[in-house]
């Protein structure tokens, strides 16, 4: 080989790693504008949840389920996405599962907002960043929180709490923090449940027969659930146990269930943020099973399905009736899913992010439309 050839050869290989990198780095380049863009992507999720217990003839009860807003005062298009639900879903119930806000200024922009919705029944819960204003944070806690210290923990709430409560219930919307209500939207009664922050250490299960809001002509709270159930389903109204929580732990979905309810809604996930292609997401920020990150599925969830790490992705948009195991997946698009036993979750992946790391990756901010309907005749 002559001295040419031997420069040649390294030279063709530093050009060959040269280009690598510039393709890496453009790759890379390229996936961070898309994960800035999809953290505004706003998208409209339906779906169907059908109760085999209920009769048809009650109709549909719309829910439409908001979580994770974020939101700060500069998120002009997703004050203006909120603001046209009422027109784009004509819901016949809201339900907020928490974290609303990132910033005290935030609070008059959501209630404008929302308040098209504000005719409407609705019920809230509270997550952790409606008290507590967003902290800068190494992202791998959310990954690996074992391998750090925990993080000093704020004495007193410094986000407006109470003047947001206000707010949403001047909407006549109802306060569910470790409360019961019971209320009527379309032709369905309902009995809700909610819980405060788990993720805080706020959360308390609501005693039995502890009704502290009673609503549009619902059941005396002296009335037991049980004849209360068996009266309304003899005048053909649907009758739903609902549940409401910020954070799906798997203690508090347990105790909902326990209490009775056959569908569950939750938030804080945020669906992962970031979800890997062939994997799913990296993190439930609680300890829900990674392929239950965000969706509708059933609880308890089982330990027979999905075993494999990247198996979330595989049930997307999957309606009722196909393979059992793939059913139990969740369904994170849209599509028709019917309750087999035990209890219903729906875990938004919310419409916002911490203001320290705005981006998603494969899992689009949402709001959702939840068509609950009867499936007995």
């Amino acid at each position: 080989m002559s001295e040419a050839d031997k420069h040649r050869v390294p030279r063709t290989a530093l050009k060959a790693l040269g280009a690598g990198v510039a393709a890496g780095a453009a790759a890379g380049a390229g996936c961070l504008g898309w994960a800035l863009h999809e953290a505004h992507r706003y998208t409209l999720r339906e779906r169907v949840l059908v109760l085999p217990q209920v009769a048809s003839t009650a109709g549909e009860l719309r829910i439409l389920h908001l979580s994770d807003m974020h939101l700060l005062r500069r998120h002009r298009a997703k004050r203006q996405f909120l603001s046209d639900l009422a027109e784009r879903c004509r819901p016949d119930l809201v339900v907020l599962t928490g974290d609303h806000l990132s910033e005290a200024r935030a609070v008059g922009p959501l209630l404008e907002a929302l308040a098209p919705l504000a005719d409407i029944p609705g019920l809230f819960v509270y997550g952790s960043n409606d008290y507590f204003a967003p902290v800068l944070k190494n992202p791998l806690r959310y990954v690996a929180p074992g391998l750090f210290p925990p993080l000093a923990e704020k004495d007193e709430p410094d986000l407006p709490w109470e003047e947001m409560t206000a707010g949403l219930e001047a909407f006549g919307w109802i306060d569910l923090n470790n409360r019961r209500a019971r209320l009527r939207a379309a032709a369905w009664d309902i009995d809700a449940v909610g819980m405060d922050d788990p993720h805080i250490g706020r959360a308390r299960m609501p005693r039995p027969g502890e009704v502290t809001d009673t609503v549009g002509g619902a059941a005396a709270p002296d009335e037991s659930a049980g004849a209360e159930r068996e009266r309304r389903t003899n005048a053909g109204r649907g009758y739903l146990r609902l549940g409401v929580v910020h954070a799906p732990y798997c203690a508090a979905l347990n105790a909902l269930m326990n209490d009775g309810a056959v569908l569950t809604l939750a938030g804080h996930t945020h669906g992962g943020q970031l979800a890997v292609p062939g994997f799913g997401a990296l993190t439930t920020n609680c300890d829900l099973p990674l392929r239950y990150d965000s969706g509708l599925f059933d609880w308890p969830c089982g330990d027979e399905v999905g075993t494999e790490r990247g198996a979330g992705d595989a049930g997307a948009g999957r309606a009722a009736g196909g393979d059992r195991a793939e059913e139990r997946l969740p369904l994170r698009g849209d599509g028709v899913r019917v309750l087999r036993g035990g209890m219903a979750v729906n875990v938004s992946a919310g419409l916002g992010t911490s203001p320290y790391t705005p981006v998603r990756f494969l899992r689009p901010p949402e709001a959702i439309v939840l068509r609950v309907r009867g499936g007995a005749e």
